[in-house]
């Protein structure tokens, strides 16, 4: 085996074997937040996720949760990670590939030869190690398997390129056709790689767009596609069973008796049979959809249905000409903010931080290599060049069209863009190709007579294409075998031209492992776990959303967790079939709507009110009245719109127990809420034994967001306790909620005041000096120090303290101007410490800022006639905390 060939190997297994080695040392071992633990439910029971489903990617799953090994869980989410590690490799071979072409018409040295290979292999792992799909390669998600089979599908397109004018080769359109097809059913973000390919196509073959019979089916098929495309979204007709099947039996006909015409060698025949047979899979969502399993979202039982559910219809209509944002917005906020954040090298270099010039000009190298990729394609190979392209127009400023982002979004949504970010990888790693192979030629020795080789080759825009999986084929004999490798001082510097560019790619690796290191992540499975555990039997638990459901889907159906709760989300209870499931599907909950009145139920206005009175508001209160207070109700504590039934709540951890009479505000079942988070919940991954904040498992923002609400109990026990006068209590129970949120201003706060309550100044002291110092843009750190210090300066007689505390006083009336009490503490200081024109100037600023407050202006104009009493005392209760304005 020649050195070429040996090296294109290595660098293979490494674009495969690095990326997989890394994604099972990070992964997920259970479930997450988000869509993964609807995922792994629906895989491990074959069930329908939500809208448009993904039976490919179920069926998939479940394959995958019947291997002997690790936990269901662990399976499923290892399928993402395999997955990825192929589009890795693919990348790998699809750059080599495509930089060999740039070299075909040239002797293969082997300088050359290793620059296609390393070219790959940076692309490679500038994608592995990119944020957004290394987020998605260590849980269960679909957007890895999409992503192998884009790339897979545009190997298989150079693979026919390749052999063009073979026999048979045609063959490889037809199944790149049918893989797109099925890919819908994993996403249907992936059949977005269909236009590229056919610029490929079109630019390989133009002849085929000469053929009459290629334009006759095309003409057919297509008026067929239009009619229904006209009655589904311009014109909202349901198009009947009979009609579509008599249409479809008369194409059927013309074909059959135009089979030498339409049919025999026309590709576009071919190409919609494969794109028939392989839809053919999403039939599967409407047999499984009658067998009624345990999460069968949108219900698709019958053909209408199933249509509605494929086409999303639960979702509402969406016109991408009416923009929901500002397009600036959309593009700079929604994408391009997220393209910076995915190849990132390094978040500091020595004392220089995020936003210094040198950490920013070091993290640009990627996109250097991107920029310098994408010029060094179009002068070199004009037909791969506009190959790529169109991939990147379309996943890029394309999706940002189509998808048409709101400016309030739930969650980041960088994850839609991931073949966006692979295909700038692609030109990072051909950029990073051409640096060194510049380096190679450098590095060459001039032979006498020979043309200098500095210069770059004339762009290949017709050179016949190499093997994709291998070094290219032969060459005339003179340049038959690729040279040997060069000696001494060139090839250390070839040699160290691989490793700065090989080491570029990797660092991002370095940098986001902690962020994506999930292999000790159980704080979505303990969240589920904790809100479960204590209901009582055969308890209804009303949930909000994705992440208070999915994870709870995922330990009732995979680790059969409480099976007798059941679990009844807010946002599906807006629609029909939902309500019928919960009806009719054990465990049952008690509805008295018959079929008739849920095909008629619709939100409508209250006369009294002038709310709205949506589809769950109806069904709330119908299964309330229809329960009669048989089993226990339970409303999550993150519901936002607790349905008007604020008065009937009681906390009890992660829950509020619904109760049939009134029993007031913030009523907490102290006990209970108690035993709940000292001796049944689970912790693991937030804190550690000593119930100390554990710093070596990464929560993102949605997850530490998730865990305030044990935090929020923790405070509601605390506030609890202080009323009935166990203040040292309360305090031991607010530093375990500071451990569990150790970044929660609001928490510094409370327990540094509740320790001034108990007249313990120098602790109070010392948490708000180290909370300012961890928050300095927070004002109320600077109030609370104020007038800490100036008190006590004034006690013990010390002018620096008292400087001191005017200083932070006025900082921190600076940063927030919102509230009286900053600026009544400066004006209460100053005036007492004889500063009286600088204390009516303090008033003077509030006044300018908040012209609406009277009784701003009333002290105001008090002091103004009274700078002559200079004895005068300031105001009582100047100092108080009250928050007004």
């Amino acid at each position: 085996m020649n050195p070429s060939k040996r090296w294109h190997l290595i660098l293979a297994a490494l674009s495969f074997g690095l990326p997989l080695f890394v994604y099972v040392r990070t992964l997920t071992p259970t479930v997450p937040f988000w869509d993964s633990g609807e995922f792994i439910a629906t895989s491990y029971i074959l069930g329908l996720p939500h809208p448009p489903g993904n039976p490919v990617y179920t069926m998939l799953g479940r394959v995958m949760s019947l291997i002997p090994f690790q936990s269901i869980a662990w399976r499923v989410n290892f399928m993402s990670a395999f997955a990825s590690a192929l589009a890795t490799l693919f990348t790998f071979l699809i750059v080599a590939r495509s930089l060999r072409r740039w070299y075909s018409d040239q002797a293969p040295t082997f300088g050359r030869q290793l620059a296609c290979d390393v070219g790959g292999l940076v692309a490679a792992l500038f994608l592995a190690f990119s944020k957004s799909f290394w987020d998605s390669a260590v849980e269960a998600e679909v957007y890895s398997l999409s992503s192998f089979l884009i790339v897979f599908s545009i190997w298989l397109g150079f693979h026919w390129w390749d052999r063009l004018g073979e026999s048979g080769n045609d063959r490889v359109l037809v199944l790149i056709v049918y893989i797109l097809s099925v890919s819908a059913a994993v996403h249907l973000g992936t059949v977005l790689v269909a236009p590229g390919l056919f610029v490929l196509f079109a630019i390989a073959r133009p002849s085929y767009f000469t053929n009459a019979r290629f334009w006759a089916s095309a003409s057919l098929l297509g008026s067929f596609a239009l009619f229904l495309w006209y009655n589904e979204f311009s014109a909202d007709v349901n198009v009947p069973v009979v009609p579509l099947l008599m249409i479809l039996a008369i194409l059927g006909t013309v074909y059959g008796l135009n089979r030498k015409k339409l049919v025999r060698n026309n590709l576009f025949t071919w190409w919609t049979l494969a794109l028939v047979v392989g839809f053919s899979v999403q039939l599967f969502l409407l047999v499984r959809s009658q067998q009624h399993p345990a999460v069968n979202e949108g219900a698709p039982e019958t053909f209408d249905t199933w249509k509605d559910y494929l086409l999303r219809k639960q979702y509402g209509p969406s016109n991408p000409f009416e923009r929901r944002a500002d397009l600036g917005f959309q593009i700079n906020h929604m994408y391009l903010r997220y393209v910076g954040q995915q190849f990132l090298l390094t978040k500091s270099i020595g004392p220089f931080g995020p936003e210094s010039f040198w950490v920013l000009a070091v993290n640009a190298i990627p996109y250097v290599l991107f920029a310098l990729g994408a010029y060094w394609n179009w002068r070199r190979d004009r037909k791969t060049f506009a190959h790529f392209l169109v991939q990147n127009l379309i996943m890029g400023p394309g999706l940002i069209f189509y998808l048409n982002f709101t400016d309030h979004e739930v969650r980041e949504r960088d994850y839609f863009f991931t073949n966006s970010y692979h295909f700038l990888a692609i030109w990072m790693g051909m950029g990073a190709a051409g640096v060194l192979e510049w380096l190679t030629r450098a590095f060459e020795p001039v032979r006498p007579g020979a043309p200098a080789t500095s210069a770059a080759p004339a762009p290949a825009t017709s050179a016949a294409p190499a093997p994709a999986l291998a070094p290219p084929a032969a060459a005339p004999p003179a340049a038959a075998a690729p040279t040997a490798g060069p000696a001494g001082a060139p090839r250390l510097g070839i040699a160290l031209g691989t490793a700065a560019v090989v080491g570029l790619a990797l660092l991002p690796m370095k940098e986001g492992w902690f962020e994506h290191d999930r292999h000790r992540f159980y704080i979505a499975h303990n969240y589920a776990y904790n809100m479960l555990t204590p209901l009582e039997p055969n308890a209804i638990v009303l949930t909000n959303g994705d992440n208070d459901t999915f994870p709870l889907w995922y330990i009732q159906e995979v680790e059969r967790v409480r099976k007798d709760v059941r679990v009844v989300n807010l946002s599906l209870l807006n629609t029909p079939w939902y309500i019928r499931q919960l009806r009719d599907q054990e465990p049952r909950i008690p509805f008295t709507f018959t079929d008739a009145q849920l095909d008629l139920i619709q939100p409508y206005q209250d006369e009294k009110t002038g709310k709205i009175v949506w589809v769950k508001d109806q069904a709330v209160a119908d299964m309330i009245l229809a329960n009669q207070w048989k089993r226990a109700i339970y409303l999550a504590v993150t519901v936002p719109d607790q349905l008007g039934l604020e008065k009937n709540l009681s906390l009890e951890g992660l829950v509020f127990r619904v109760n049939p009479r009134e029993v007031g505000e913030r009523i907490i079942d102290v006990a209970k809420t108690m035993d709940n988070l000292y001796r049944v919940f689970r912790y693991e991954g937030l804190v550690d034994k000593n119930r100390d904040y554990d710093t070596t498992v990464y929560k993102d923002e949605n997850a530490y967001r998730l865990v305030q609400n044990y935090s929020a109990a923790h405070v509601q026990i605390a506030y609890m306790l202080q009323q009935a006068g166990k203040a040292q209590d309360a305090i031991t129970v607010l530093k375990d909620a500071v451990k569990m949120t150790p970044d929660f201003p609001g928490l510094l706060e409370y327990l540094g005041k509740s320790y001034q309550d108990i007249g313990d100044t120098a602790e109070a002291e010392r948490i708000f000096t180290d909370a300012q110092r961890r928050f300095p843009n927070s004002a109320e750190f600077y109030y609370l120090l104020g007038v800490i210090h100036w008190q006590r300066g004034g006690r013990e007689g010390s002018a620096e303290l008292v400087r001191r505390g005017i200083a932070e006083l006025r900082r921190a009336c600076e940063i927030d101007q919102r509230y009286f009490d900053w600026f009544g503490a400066l004006f209460s200081a100053l005036w007492l410490e004889g500063q009286k024109n600088e204390a009516v100037d303090v008033l003077r600023t509030w006044s300018r800022a908040h012209p609406e407050d009277p009784q701003g202006a009333a002290w105001l104009h008090t002091y103004e006639d009274s700078l002559r009493a200079a004895a005068q005392s300031a105001p009582g209760g100047g100092l108080s905390r009250g928050k007004r304005g």
